[in-house]
C-alpha cells in the first residue's frame, strides 16, 4: 500500500528541472559582442602605388575609415609600432593621409593604420588595416659615357658614336640617351652587347648640337628604377672655315728668272690661332722649297700670309693654291683651297748652260766627221 502511495510521488519530482551550478549559468548565456566586431578595419593605400621608391621621393599613405564611421581619430604603424605624427586633418571621407617627405632608409617597412569612434562616452579602437610595405632603395650608380672622337667640335656630315657603359654588377632592362635633358627615341639606339648601348649620330647638323648624357634602368618590385645620370658631353657643328683669297705678284703670273715671285693668301675673317698652307700642284710646299720663305705681313696679324719666292727659275711654273687652319675649341679645321694661281715663265739659258750646248756640239760634229771620212774611205778602196 505505501509503495503504491510513493511511485507517483517519485515519478512527480523526476519532473523538476535539476539544479545547476552557477559558472555552468553564466556559460549559458549568450556572450556581448566585442569592439572589434564592430569597427571594420579602415583601407590603407599608397600614392603613387609603388612598393620601392628612391631616396628624396615623397609618398602619401591615406588611411580611409568606413562611410558610415563616426572617426574621432586616425593612428599610423609602422612596423607595429605607433607613429607619432601629429594632429592629422580629416578628409571629406572621413580618413587622413601620413605624408612621408624626401623618403630615405629610416622609412623601410611594414605600414598600418586605424581609426577611433567614440560610443557611449568611450572612445573605440578599430581593427588595424592590410598592412602596406615600403621600401626605399638607391639610385643605380651612374653609368660611362665614352665618344668614337676626341673632338667637342663637329663639321657638317662628319659621324660620331656615343657609348653608354653600365656597371658589370648591374641588371640592366634598358637604356636611355638625352640631348638637352630630352631623352633621344630609342630607334635611334643600337646594341653593342651586355650592359652597354651605342646612339650613333650620322652626318652631323644643327639638330644634333647640344649636351649629351645617359642612364639605364632597373627592374624592382615592377618599378623601373632609374640610374643616375652619367657625365655630360657637348656637341657642337660648325661649317668649314671660308675659303681664302689667292693672289700674285706679279698679277698675270708670268715671271723671268732671277725675278721675286709673291703668293698672298687671306683669310675672310679673324680667328685667334690660324696656321696658313701654301700648296704647288696639289703638293703642300714648306719654307726653303723652291727657294722660298713664308710669313705672315705684320707679327699681330693672323688673317694674312705671303709665300715669297726671291728669285725665280724654270721650276716655280705650275699650279699654287692655299688653305689655313683655325683653332676651334681645340680643333684645327681645314679650310677649303683657294682658286687656283697659274705661273708661267721666260726663261733664258744661262752662261753656263750654252758653254755645256756648244760642248756637246762641238762634240758631235767631231764624231760625224771623222765617220764620213771612214765611210768615204771604206767605199773608194
Amino acid at each position: 500500500m505505501v509503495l503504491t502511495l510513493l511511485l507517483p510521488l517519485l515519478a512527480s519530482l523526476q519532473s523538476l528541472p535539476r539544479p545547476v551550478s552557477p559558472a555552468a549559468s553564466l556559460q549559458s548565456l549568450p556572450r556581448p559582442a566585442s569592439t572589434a566586431d564592430q569597427l571594420s578595419a579602415p583601407e590603407l593605400t599608397v600614392n603613387p602605388p609603388h612598393r620601392v621608391f628612391l631616396p628624396g621621393e615623397s609618398v602619401s599613405l591615406p588611411c580611409s575609415a568606413p562611410s558610415t564611421a563616426n572617426v574621432s581619430r586616425i593612428q599610423f604603424f609602422r612596423n607595429g609600432q605607433r607613429i607619432d605624427v601629429g594632429e592629422l586633418q580629416r578628409s571629406q571621407y572621413n580618413g587622413s593621409s601620413l605624408q612621408l617627405s624626401r623618403v630615405s632608409d629610416s622609412h623601410n617597412g611594414e605600414y598600418s593604420c586605424e581609426y577611433w569612434e567614440i560610443q557611449s562616452g568611450r572612445e573605440i579602437p578599430s581593427e588595424r588595416s592590410r598592412p602596406i610595405p615600403i621600401a626605399v632603395t638607391a639610385w643605380p650608380p651612374a653609368p660611362e659615357l665614352t665618344m668614337s672622337s676626341q673632338h667637342r667640335i663637329f663639321l657638317r656630315g662628319e659621324s660620331v658614336t656615343l657609348t653608354c657603359s653600365a656597371p658589370r654588377t648591374a641588371k640592366v632592362s634598358g637604356f636611355w640617351f638625352f640631348r638637352d635633358g630630352r631623352r633621344i627615341s630609342s630607334r635611334e639606339l643600337q646594341w653593342s652587347q651586355y650592359n652597354v648601348r651605342s646612339l650613333q649620330l650620322s652626318c652631323v647638323s644643327d639638330t644634333e648640337a647640344g649636351v649629351y648624357n645617359c642612364g639605364y634602368w632597373e627592374t624592382e618590385s615592377g618599378r623601373r628604377i632609374p640610374s643616375e645620370r652619367s657625365q655630360n658631353f657637348p656637341i657642337a657643328v660648325t661649317d668649314l672655315p671660308p675659303q681664302p683669297e689667292l693672289s700674285m705678284d706679279p698679277p698675270s703670273g708670268a715671271v723671268s728668272e732671277g725675278f721675286s715671285l709673291n703668293f698672298i693668301c687671306m683669310a675672310p675673317r679673324d680667328a685667334r690661332e690660324r696656321r696658313f698652307h701654301f700648296y704647288k700642284d696639289g703638293i703642300e710646299l714648306v719654307p726653303g722649297d723652291l727657294g722660298s720663305e713664308i710669313s705672315t705681313v705684320e707679327p699681330r696679324s693672323v688673317n694674312v700670309s705671303v709665300l715669297s719666292i726671291p728669285r725665280a727659275g724654270p721650276n716655280v711654273t705650275g699650279e699654287f693654291t692655299c688653305g689655313y687652319e683655325e683653332n676651334v675649341a681645340g680643333r684645327w679645321v681645314l679650310s677649303p683651297r683657294s682658286q687656283v694661281a697659274t705661273v708661267t715663265g721666260n726663261f733664258t739659258v744661262s752662261a753656263h748652260d750654252a758653254c755645256l750646248v756648244l760642248e756637246l756640239v762641238v762634240g758631235g760634229s767631231f764624231f760625224l766627221i771623222n765617220g764620213l771620212i771612214f765611210l768615204v774611205s771604206y767605199r773608194l778602196f
